[in-house]
């Protein structure tokens, strides 16, 4: 097995991964021309890294972390901070430290990137992220505009 970071040529690729990824948590129509051009705009200036986990030609794993700014703060200096998304391993493929790997390389993309690293998680990664040293903050409230 092994792991690589997607480049422009992989746009489509990840675009349909990433519906895919977000269609297993809700049934709701996601438009794949502003994901594209997410991916189009932020992949060549790393502000996003989208890792790709092969068994031979079969992707087995992914993993992104995408890059953003906010005020800076005590706990975020430069207000720059990394969001993990798109965990996902082949349930085949599962207890292999697969998603263990994808976060090691996601955090260190991230080093001298951002202070902090935040990331929503499934059930079935709360025990890795815990154990990683994630801690859970509760005070967190969202208005959805849409």
């Amino acid at each position: 097995m092994h792991t690589r970071k997607a480049t422009i040529h992989d746009v489509e690729l990840i675009t349909a991964l990433r519906i895919t990824f977000l269609q297993l948590f809700e049934d709701r129509r996601i438009d794949r021309k502003i994901i594209k051009q997410y991916f189009t705009e932020h992949i060549p200036i790393e502000k996003c890294t989208f890792l790709l986990t092969y068994d031979q030609d079969q992707i087995v794993g992914t993993g992104a972390i995408h890059y953003y700014q906010a005020i800076p703060s005590n706990r975020c200096p430069t207000g720059w901070i990394g969001h993990i998304t798109n965990i996902w391993v082949n349930p085949d493929y599962r207890g292999k430290q697969i998603a263990k790997n994808i976060l090691d390389q996601l955090i260190e993309d991230a080093q001298g990137k951002c202070d902090q690293i935040q990331l929503s998680s499934s059930a079935d990664g709360n025990r890795l992220y815990e154990r990683y040293g994630f801690k859970k903050k509760e005070d967190v409230y969202i208005w959805t505009m849409i």
